[in-house]
C-alpha cells in the first residue's frame, strides 16, 4: 500500500508539471490565436473602412465635378440671360447667332475633333474597334426615339402633331452628346494619376459625335418641323432638293471631311498634324468651334428672355370673363408645361439609361468580342455609357431658330432649363455607377 502511494506520488509529480506546461502552451496558443483573429478582424475592418472611405470620396468628387459642370453652364445661361434682359440678345440676334452656329462654328468644332481624334488614333495604328462608337450612337439615337414615340403616344394619343409632343419625341431622341459630356470628362480626368485617359476620352466623345452629328441634323429638323410646311405640298424636284439639303447640310459635311482628312495620312499631313502646311488653318477653325458651347448656352438663355418680353400680362382693364379665361389658359399651359418636363427627366435620366445600360450589359455578356473590347478599353464602356444619361441637347432650341419657331423654341428653352437643373443628382447617380462599373477613378 504504502509503495502504491509512493508510485502514485511520483506518478502525480512527475505528470503535473507536464500538464500544467500543456495547459499554459494551450493558453498562450489561445491567446495567439484570438490576438490573429482580432488582428484580422481589426485588419478587414481597416480595409473596410480604407474602402468606404476611398468610395465616398470617389461619390464626393464625382458630385462635384458633376455640380461644376452644371454651375459652368448656368454661369454661362446666367451672363446670355443678363444680356438678354438688357436688350442685347433679341429675336433677330438669336436668328444671326443660330445661322452662325450652323454654317460655321458647329461645323468647326466637329471637323476638328473628329479628323484630330482619328489623326491620333492612326498614328497608333487605326483601332478598328472604335467603329463602335458612332455605331452605338445611330442605335441609341433610334432606341431613344422609340422610347419617345412611345411615350407621345401614351402622353398626347390624339395630339401627335401638336408642338408638345414633338418637343417630347426630340427631347427623347437626342441628348447632350457633344458640350457636356466633354465638361464632365474634363472634370473627372483632368487630376487623374494618368494623364491619357482626358485626351482619350475626349478623342472617343468626338468619334461618338461621328454617328451621332449626322443623326441630329437629319432627323432632327424632320420631328420639329410643322406638318403644314412638309413637303407635301412641294414638286419633286424641291423635294430632292430639300432632301439634299438636309443630308448634306455643314454639320454633316465636317463629320464627312473630318473622317477623310483624320484617316487619310496624305490630306491629315497637310492641315492635321503640327508643323504641316495649313496647320494654322486647322487651328483657327479649332478656335472658332471653341464657341461652340457659349454660343448654343446663349441662344438657351436668350429664349427665356425673350419669352419674357414677348408675354403679355393680364390687364385689370380686361373683363372678368376674360380674366378667368386667361388664368384657365395660364394653368392649363402651367401644368402642361410641368407633364412634359417630368416625363422628359423620366425618359432620359431613368428610361435611357437603365435600358442602355442592360443593353450594353447583355452585349458583354453573350458577345464574346464586346466583352474582350470593354475589357482591354474600359475607357470605351466610359464614353457609352455616359453618353446614356446626358440631359436633352440644347441644340434643338437651334432647329427651332433655324424654322422661325420662336414660340416653341422658347417654351423648350424653359423646359431644358429646368431638367438641366433637376438632372444633377440623377448624372451624379450614374456617373458613380459607370466610373465604378469601369474601374476608371
Amino acid at each position: 500500500m504504502v509503495r502504491f502511494i509512493a508510485v502514485a506520488t511520483i506518478f502525480v509529480i512527475g505528470i503535473l508539471p507536464h500538464h500544467s506546461l500543456y495547459a499554459r502552451r494551450y493558453q498562450i496558443q489561445n491567446r495567439i490565436q484570438r490576438k490573429n483573429e482580432f488582428s484580422d478582424f481589426s485588419k478587414s475592418s481597416q480595409e473596410s473602412l480604407v474602402v468606404c472611405k476611398s468610395a465616398a470620396s470617389t461619390t464626393a468628387a464625382i458630385n462635384l465635378a458633376a455640380s461644376s459642370a452644371i454651375s459652368k453652364l448656368m454661369s454661362v445661361c446666367g451672363i446670355g440671360y443678363c444680356a438678354g434682359r438688357a436688350g442685347l440678345l433679341d429675336q433677330n440676334t438669336l436668328s444671326v447667332l443660330s445661322k452662325l452656329i450652323f454654317n460655321i462654328i458647329q461645323p468647326c468644332f466637329i471637323f476638328v475633333q473628329v479628323a484630330g481624334s482619328i489623326a491620333k488614333e492612326a498614328e497608333q495604328g487605326l483601332n478598328w474597334s472604335l467603329l463602335v462608337l458612332p455605331l452605338m450612337a445611330v442605335i441609341q439615337v433610334f432606341l431613344g426615339n422609340m422610347v419617345g414615340s412611345i411615350v407621345s403616344r401614351l402622353l398626347y394619343p390624339t395630339k401627335l402633331d401638336s408642338d408638345d409632343a414633338k418637343q417630347l419625341l426630340a427631347c427623347t431622341t437626342f441628348g447632350n452628346s457633344g458640350p457636356l459630356p466633354i465638361v464632365f470628362t474634363d472634370a473627372i480626368f483632368r487630376a487623374h494619376s494618368d494623364s491619357t485617359l482626358l485626351k482619350k476620352g475626349i478623342a472617343y466623345i468626338s468619334l461618338y459625335l461621328l454617328g451621332w452629328s449626322p443623326m441630329f441634323w437629319i432627323l432632327g429638323p424632320s420631328i420639329l418641323e410643322d406638318a403644314a410646311t412638309s413637303s407635301s405640298t412641294l414638286t419633286p424636284k424641291e423635294k430632292r432638293k430639300q432632301l439634299l439639303t438636309r443630308i448634306f447640310n455643314p454639320p454633316v459635311l465636317a463629320s464627312i471631311f473630318g473622317l477623310l482628312f483624320g484617316a487619310v495620312k496624305h490630306l491629315s499631313q497637310l492641315c492635321v498634324v503640327a508643323g504641316s502646311p495649313f496647320h494654322s488653318i486647322f487651328e483657327a477653325a479649332g478656335s472658332l468651334g471653341n464657341a461652340y458651347l457659349p454660343c448654343v448656352l446663349l441662344i438657351l438663355s436668350g429664349s427665356l428672355t425673350a419669352s419674357a418680353s414677348t408675354s403679355s400680362p393680364i390687364e385689370s382693364s380686361t373683363p372678368p370673363s376674360n380674366v378667368l379665361e386667361a388664368l384657365i389658359k395660364k394653368v392649363e399651359e402651367n401644368r402642361g408645361f410641368a407633364t412634359q418636363v417630368f416625363f422628359v427627366y423620366l425618359s432620359k435620366f431613368v428610361l435611357m439609361p437603365s435600358i442602355s445600360f442592360l443593353l450594353i450589359d447583355l452585349l458583354r455578356h453573350h458577345v464574346p468580342i464586346i466583352s474582350t473590347i470593354f475589357r482591354r478599353d474600359p475607357m470605351l464602356l466610359y464614353v457609352l455609357l455616359i453618353e446614356t444619361c446626358m440631359p436633352s441637347a440644347q441644340n434643338l432650341t437651334v432647329i427651332l431658330q433655324l424654322q422661325g419657331k420662336k414660340k416653341a423654341a422658347t417654351r423648350l428653352a424653359r423646359v431644358l432649363m429646368v431638367i438641366y437643373l433637376m438632372g444633377v443628382p440623377a448624372i451624379c447617380y450614374w456617373l458613380v455607377r459607370i466610373l465604378q462599373l469601369t474601374a476608371l477613378f
